[in-house]
């Protein structure tokens, strides 16, 4: 349930929509597409951190499921 939750936040609720919008236009260029994806993986390892020390709070949906099952305190 938690796995389906990280998931889903990441690809359903900001962060893989947030980058793919922000990739599409008229001013874009291979340098800033590169940027943008490297930005995303940097984020993505760190939330990955956070996650291993059991820190959910950036990620809503999963912190809720969590809580939901009392997994983690409120």
């Amino acid at each position: 349930m938690s796995k389906l939750a990280y998931l889903a936040d990441i690809f359903c609720h900001f962060h893989l929509n947030k980058l793919n919008t922000s990739l599409q236009g008229f001013c874009t260029n291979i340098f800033v597409l590169k940027n943008k994806t490297d930005a995303l993986k940097k984020k993505q390892a760190i939330w990955d951190s956070f996650v291993q020390k059991g820190d959910t709070a950036m990620f809503s949906p999963l912190n809720d499921a969590l809580i939901s099952v009392d997994v983690i305190a409120k």
